[in-house]
């Protein structure tokens, strides 16, 4: 889409061979003292990559790898890369997105920190417009490390969400203590023996221009949106028809209402329009933090309380006291439904796959787009008969495979591994792949119905990444 940027080109890459994070900063402070993450920071001596990338490359061929990682270069890291934005993009909102990282992600734009994640693979993104420079060019740095439990010294802990809380200061013991007022707590799934612990920019990164009134992305973490999504119920399978439902999330970075409407245009995998329907009008309230500094953590602030005696943030002691999840500032869903007739549903044996085309208009005017590669099904238990899907039994045959699916060398999957694995796994006759800790495809919007004897899940497979 016109509004999306690919960063796979032009970065400049740098394996610290150090950690934790202060000690690899200092390491490799330039002749003029400056940091890594600095906009200054002379960075010629670093290596030029491209995205998706992983400085795991050597070693994976050369060592025997064990489940707790041992092998495997665990380190921290930088990478840096300069962003200039398009004429016809400035005066946008930007919005930096990853779908994963191993296993921390400190980003600086023009060398102030932008914003933090420590929790691994799951996708994230940051809203970086306010440290960008319109006219000119920007410097995007990133401090990372691939530090795992087990067969290591010490690795990442959670950052508490405090000022004065240090961000990759935090530490878990493992084989060596650490110092008291260093230890934090731990990531679940943190091991290689759940996930491979290939360290670097192992996802792609892309760049999303908005406007103040925008569709939202996907991304909670960090910028605590939902994103749009699709679902289906009343099925006819006979007629081939279904009533579907969108739910488009809206975010308003104004001071004052804005009147919106979202148009659907559903095309089959030819290209051909399925349907097109479109909501009421619905204003979206005014953002009421809309001009302030986006959060740099998404760790919730009261689940740390300052320990006077040791000197350090504690966890909460009771966790009933953490908020519900919130909403951004300014978000408001427009929802709406449509009956159609002639749809494939999704099934194992036919696969049908359908691109929803989400237009938003703001007081009339189209302003912003954003594409969902969706299919539509109903999975249904019945202890009598097993899996019910679109009222047909299935038997499920097949594999469990590691969801972040990474190799040696390429970090990620390309398309076409991705594609030979699919290939491989039906001529074995199987219809069913269990992703492994990390779910590569997310239930949106299901909804979940007793009867009797029976657990109907009605819902969505949209894909992430």
């Amino acid at each position: 889409m016109e509004n999306v940027m690919e960063l796979a080109q032009g970065w400049r890459f740098l394996r610290a061979d150090a950690f934790p994070m202060a000690a690899a900063i200092e390491k490799h402070r330039d002749r003029a003292n400056r940091s890594p993450v600095d906009r200054d920071y002379d960075d010629r001596a670093f290596e030029t990559v491209a995205v998706p990338h992983t400085f795991n490359d050597a070693d994976l061929f050369s060592v025997p790898i064990e489940d707790g990682g041992s092998g495997q270069k665990r380190t921290a890291a930088f990478y840096r890369r300069a962003l200039s934005i398009p004429p016809a993009q400035r005066g946008k909102r930007v919005i930096l997105s990853f779908e994963s990282i191993r296993q921390t992600c400190y980003l600086y734009v023009n060398g102030q920190l932008a914003g933090y994640t420590e929790m691994g693979v799951g996708p994230f993104g940051f809203d970086i417009t306010p440290y960008l420079r319109a006219d000119g060019e920007n410097v995007l740095a990133i401090a990372t490390d691939n530090t795992s439990t087990r067969n290591i010294p010490f690795c990442i802990a959670e950052t508490p969400n405090a000022p004065d809380a240090v961000p990759g200061s935090y530490l878990q013991s493992q084989d060596e203590k650490v110092a008291e007022r260093a230890e934090g707590v731990g990531f679940s799934w943190n091991c290689n023996d759940f996930n491979p612990t290939l360290g670097g920019l192992t996802q792609p990164v892309r760049v999303h221009f908005k406007g103040d009134v925008h569709l939202t992305l996907p991304l909670y973490a960090n910028l605590r949106t939902k994103g749009a999504y699709l679902y289906a119920d009343a099925f006819n399978f006979e007629a081939h028809a279904a009533r579907v439902h969108v739910e488009a999330e809206v975010q308003n970075h104004t001071e004052t209402d804005a009147r919106c409407r979202v148009a659907c245009r559903l095309e089959d995998a030819e290209g051909r329009a399925v349907a097109s329907f479109a909501s009421e009008d619905v204003l979206i309230p005014a953002g009421k933090d809309a001009h302030t500094l986006p959060p740099l953590s998404i760790v919730p602030k009261d689940a740390y309380v300052f320990d006077a005696e040791k000197q350090k943030y504690v966890p909460h002691a009771q966790e009933s006291a953490f908020p519900e999840i919130a909403s951004a500032p300014g978000t408001g869903t427009v929802a709406f439904s449509q009956r159609i007739s002639g749809i494939a549903f999704w099934e194992p044996a036919q696969p049908a796959l359908y691109l929803a085309r989400l237009t938003l208009y703001v007081n009339g005017e189209e302003a912003d787009t954003e594409e969902i590669v969706t299919g539509f099904r109903e999975a249904r238990y019945d202890k009598n008969k097993g899996l019910l899907i679109n009222g047909h039994p299935v038997f499920l045959r097949g594999y469990a495979q590691r969801a972040t699916n990474e190799w040696a060398a390429s970090g990620i999957a390309p398309q076409w591994m991705h594609d030979f694995d699919a290939a491989l796994i039906r001529e074995s006759n199987a219809n069913h792949i269990r992703f492994m800790h990390v779910a590569a495809l997310i239930l949106m919007g299901a909804q979940l119905e007793i009867k009797g004897n029976t657990v109907i899940c009605r819902g969505v497979a949209k894909l992430h990444g």
